[in-house]
């Protein structure tokens, strides 16, 4: 009898799964704020952070597809919605479209 023994996932895995259950949720618009967005958007922003990491290289082409994806949905907005990212950090410059509360949020703040 094999015993056969499951891999786990890495951290890094986690998080590109995590930023495409993001994308593909976010189809359908975003239903709460602007804190919880930015919090939802940490998993992209964990990715950039760690681009020069070997595991992340090796799956880039997955966060691109996924990047490709997103930015298909998007609205720009006139500021960076977390920071002073710059315009590449493009996440934390739009929202994704069917987003009242977020929308509502983005007015109120003049990032709209």
């Amino acid at each position: 009898m094999t015993n056969f023994k499951s891999r786990r996932p890495s951290k890094i895995e986690d998080r590109v799964s995590e930023y495409e259950s993001l994308v593909d949720s976010l189809l359908d618009g975003y239903s709460m704020s602007i804190y919880e967005y930015i919090n939802d958007l940490y998993c992209r922003q964990y990715l950039e952070e760690h681009k020069d990491d070997p595991d992340v290289s090796g799956l880039w082409s997955r966060i691109e597809r996924t990047d490709s994806r997103f930015l298909a949905i998007l609205n720009s907005t006139k500021r960076c919605i977390c920071g002073n990212y710059p315009q590449s950090y493009f996440w934390y410059w739009s929202y994704p479209s069917h987003s009242p509360v977020l929308e509502q949020d983005l007015k109120e703040n003049g990032m709209l």
